[in-house]
Parts: structure tokens; sequence; C-alpha cells
């Protein structure tokens, strides 16, 4: 008999701590026992509501609603990934309430975009504890934490971003076979079953390395080969989804999603206040938020691999290009002036600060990259001071995701949620 192999702990032991900080993130949450109702809360769970009931009473539609948005017959879910909503149904059949769904929910989206994103630092050839450190970092920052707090689709395109990194990482430095198309397919497939935004966004991580594959390899006609194949079997798998967005752009007149005001929700700095409890650090880096302290540290990231761009050209192009779409993001840019000329992206992309779902992935692989040189550093005190600089800038976003969920999930809805008119709280009788 074969002898079985011996499991690689050392190899374990990083996924092992992001899907604790993944359980622990949804525990926090688990110790009020209440949902979360956020932004986005009523929209998806309607969704997911209609498809659940669909599937308990053998009575499937893949257009019209029946049973949720007041059994209005309305077509939401053949333009919202068909194939992701009947999956979300499912689990809420099998899970029962809509509390144990949001928790399992949670803690899935958080664990699949930690792994991810522990997995693309680690192809840069950064060591565990690193990439364990800028790993939770991401996880607590941008819109990968919103779909707890706010069941923002959105946070799903973020946690399955890094995805699309290491698909990049193969066009750059797969010399022989750059293009992997079975992979390509997965993910673009994956994207437009979920997340229509998330299908474009990957494409702003792989056009560039795409090109850079076919510029620098030889071998371009196999790669417009496996392009071309991934394209076609990815129309091919999700026709379910595509088909029924043209048909019925040609063939109805569609209501438009909303005009938001670009500039409001971009992303705006934030000062942070230390409040009477020993470590507690207020405000928050989700969404269109970041604090000071993290934007210095994003700044200081993109000048130490300039200033080391010699000894780490990957660093360079992965912190420039994520500071592009960070100042993409923010309020530097004169979104209403952009607005004017074209108010088709006001609808289209809504809020400026969704481009930071491309911008972290990318610097927070910068920061693993900067850390990694930092501590090749032959002085021993060097070393000490980034180990404690890092865990100081992890601990304290952290501690600002770990303080906004469990104040939203006390109160039982997210800030402001009370007073929108799009949502009405109803009482048990």
């Amino acid at each position: 008999m074969k002898k079985l192999k011996k499991i690689n702990y050392a190899a374990c032991w990083p996924y092992l701590a992001v899907v604790l900080f993944a359980a622990y993130l949804a525990y926090r949450q688990m110790r009020t026992g209440n949902i979360i109702i956020g932004s986005d809360t009523i929209f998806h769970f309607n969704r997911f509501y209609e498809t659940e009931e669909q599937i308990r009473n053998g009575n499937l539609s893949w257009f019209m609603t029946l049973y949720g948005f007041n059994q209005s017959g309305r077509v939401i879910n053949a333009f919202y990934g068909p194939a992701f909503a009947y999956l979300n149904g499912l689990l809420l059949l099998a899970v029962g309430t809509w509390y144990r769904y949001q928790i399992i929910t949670s803690f899935l989206v958080f664990a699949v975009g930690g792994v991810g994103m522990y997995r693309a630092v680690h192809r840069f050839k950064v060591r565990g504890s690193i990439a364990v450190l800028v790993t939770i970092i991401y996880m607590t920052i941008g819109w990968l934490p919103r779909w707890q707090s706010g069941s923002n689709f959105t946070g799903i395109g973020a946690a399955l971003m890094p995805y699309g990194i290491l698909v990049a990482c193969d066009m750059f430095y797969d010399k022989e076979k750059p293009i992997h198309w079975i992979k390509l397919t997965i993910l673009m497939t994956v994207a437009l079953e979920g997340h229509l935004l998330t299908a474009l966004m990957y494409m702003a991580f792989l056009v560039p390395a795409w090109l850079y594959a076919i510029i620098k390899r030889e071998n371009k006609r196999g790669i417009l080969l496996n392009t071309l194949k991934a394209v076609l079997l990815t129309i091919f798998l999700t026709v379910n989804t595509l088909l029924p967005l043209y048909w019925m752009s040609k063939t109805n007149n569609l209501a438009p999603t909303a005009t938001m005001r670009m500039l409001e929700n971009a992303v705006h700095l934030k000062h942070t206040t230390v409040a009477f409890h020993p470590f507690r650090i207020l405000t928050h880096n989700l969404r269109a938020s970041l604090t000071f302290w993290l934007a210095y540290a994003f700044i200081a990231q993109v000048i130490y691999a300039i200033w080391t761009r010699e000894e780490s050209k990957a660093n360079v192009v992965v912190s420039l290009y994520g500071g592009f779409w960070l100042l993409l993001a923010s309020r530097l840019v004169e979104w209403d002036r952009i607005t004017n000329h074209l108010p088709a992206l006001a609808r289209f992309i809504q809020f400026p600060s969704r481009f930071v779902c491309i911008a972290y992935p990318l610097l927070i692989v910068g920061l693993g990259l900067s850390f990694e040189h930092i501590l090749h550093h032959k002085q021993k005190w060097v070393q000490i001071a980034a180990y404690a600089s890092l865990g100081m800038l992890t601990f304290a976003a952290a501690d600002c995701l770990v303080i906004t969920l469990t104040s939203n999930a006390w109160a039982g809805y997210q800030n402001n949620v009370g007073r929108s008119r799009n949502t009405k709280f109803g009482e048990e009788t």
C-alpha cells in the first residue's frame, strides 16, 4: 500500500488563520442573535426568497417573480445572475432562517475573499506571516465587509477580485502557458453569473496582463487560441444571463438603475478618534471611507515601491496600478463635472468607490512585497520594527471593522437605514 503523504502543517496554518478570522467576524454578529438590515438587504433578500419559494413549491420561473417583491411579476433575477440566485435560494431553504443564512454567507464571503487574497500575496513569494497580516487588512476594508453589514453585492465582487490577480500572475510569469484558458473561463463565468460589474473589473486586471503576454511571449498564436477558447466557453456557460439581458433590453423598456451623485460616493478621508474604552479606534475603512492612517500607509507603500524599483519591479507595477485606481475612486477626481458631460456614468458606475475593489487587492499585494523586502534587512531591530508596525496596522483595521459590525448587529440595521425611504421596519405581532 502506498504511504499517505504527511500533512504540511506549515503550509496549512495561514489558511486556518484566515478562516478562523472569518469565523470570528461572523461570531461578532452571532453574539447578538440579530440579523443586520443593510442598504441592499431588502432587495437581495427578496431575490433569494423568490428562488427559495420556487424551489420549495416546485414552481420554477426563470423570469417572473412569483413570491418576492410583493408578487409583482417583475423581472429581476434574470438580470442579476439567475444561477447564483437559485444557489442562494437553495441555501436559504436548507438553513431555514434569514439569520442563519446571513451568518453562513458572511462567513463564506470573508473566507473566500481572505483565502484568495492570501494566495495572491503568497504567489509573489511573500512569507506566510506577512501574507496573513496583510490579508486580514484586506478582509476588513473596502467593500468586502459590506456583504455582512449592508448586503451589498459589490462585497461578493471584492471577495472574488484577488482570484483575478492569480490569473493575471499566470499571464505575467508563466512563460510556457501564459493563458490558462480553463482558469480564465471559470473566473469570468463565476463573475458573470454573480455580478456583472465584477466581470468588468476583472477586465481591468486582465487586459494589461494579456497585452503584456502578447508583446513579451513568443507563442502569440497559442495565446490568441487559448483566449478565444476561454471567451467562447464563457459565453456558452453564461448564456442564461447574457441572452435575457440582451433580449429584454431590445424588446422592453427597462427601469434604469438609480442615478447617484458620483462625488458624494467617491472615497473620502476620515479622521480617527480614540474612545474611552482601551484600544478602541473609531470610524472605519468601508466602502467610501478611508482613514488617514491607512491612506498614509498606502502612500508610504507606493513611495517605497518606487524607491526600491530596481529590486522589485513587480512591486512598482502593482503599487502604481493600485494607486491609480484608488485615485480614480477618490474625490480628487471631478466626478460631478465628468457626469455632467457623461450622465450615463452616474447610473452605470453609481459609486466611484467601487474602484477600490481593484485598488485594494493590488495595494495589499504591494504592501506584502514591501514588508517582505524590509525583512531581508540584516539588522534585527529593523525586522522587529517592520513586524510591529504591520501588526499595529492590522490590529487597527480589524478593530475598526469589529466595532462597526458589532454596533450594526446590536442595532439590527446599518447606520442610516432606519431613516431610509426605501426600507420599512415592521413590528412582530
